[in-house]
């Protein structure tokens, strides 16, 4: 966890107020990070504006780069998130100190949405909304996002699941804010829940969150309250 953290923290993005410098690792980040490292499927519900995206975006390119002949994908829902994602990934890279930086294979970068090392590792970015989508030839790290989102979940899976399957030491992250009940998603968090399954389930709190509810000098929340559980 410590080596995937300071990946993360020494990545250069652009901040929320337009600033560029180092990511800073807020708590609902580390996180998800810190479970990533102790279990290889994970699945986070998460609340909107959580960043966990970032932080995971991140993590995948830290284990692509440093990593000889790791094979990586980020799946969005959709080509806008794709590209968002992927924007976030190469400024990283980009910016990082050239004593540092793993360098490319000609041809890759930000024109096609795919990094190749010359340790022959990868990154890409695909959209997961497609009729097949593209995953590749089984994977070593993958990322999902907005999961629910997915506009045929059966169709995903058979793509997905039996590709990863082949890789004994894959590890995988599902983040998204909650789906519909009772549809395909939800069935997967209710079985992580119960412990059935491979995903080690994560809910992040939103009213534990100081930018969404603020915190007063005793701990808790100074807004919100009718809508906090009472027993946190």
């Amino acid at each position: 966890a410590g080596r995937t953290h300071r990946f993360v923290e020494s990545s250069r993005i652009v901040r929320e107020d337009e600033s560029v410098g180092l990511l800073t690792l807020e708590p609902q980040q580390r996180e998800v990070l810190d479970a990533w490292a102790l279990h290889r499927w994970v699945m986070v519900v998460k609340y909107r504006q959580a960043k966990i995206s970032t932080a995971l975006a991140l993590s995948l390119l830290g284990h692509v780069e440093y990593t000889p002949g790791i094979q990586g994908v980020f799946i969005a829902e959709r080509y806008d998130t794709a590209e968002t994602v992927w924007n976030r990934a190469s400024y990283a890279y980009g910016n990082q100190p050239p004593e540092t930086k793993i360098p490319l294979f000609d041809g890759t970068g930000a024109s096609n949405r795919m990094m190749r090392f010359k340790h022959n590792g990868a990154i890409r970015v695909i959209s997961g909304g497609g009729k097949a989508p593209a995953i590749g030839n089984s994977p070593d790290r993958i990322v999902v996002t907005e999961y629910p989102d997915v506009p045929d979940h059966d169709n995903f899976n058979v793509h997905f699941f039996p590709t990863v399957n082949k890789r004994p030491n894959a590890r995988v992250a599902f983040e998204h804010t909650p789906g519909s009940f009772q549809s395909v998603p939800h069935t997967m968090w209710l079985k992580a829940l119960e412990g059935k399954g491979r995903f080690h389930p994560i809910f992040l709190k939103w009213w534990l969150d100081p930018s969404i509810v603020p915190i007063d000098e005793q701990g808790k929340p100074t807004s919100c309250a009718s809508l906090v559980p009472t027993n946190e």
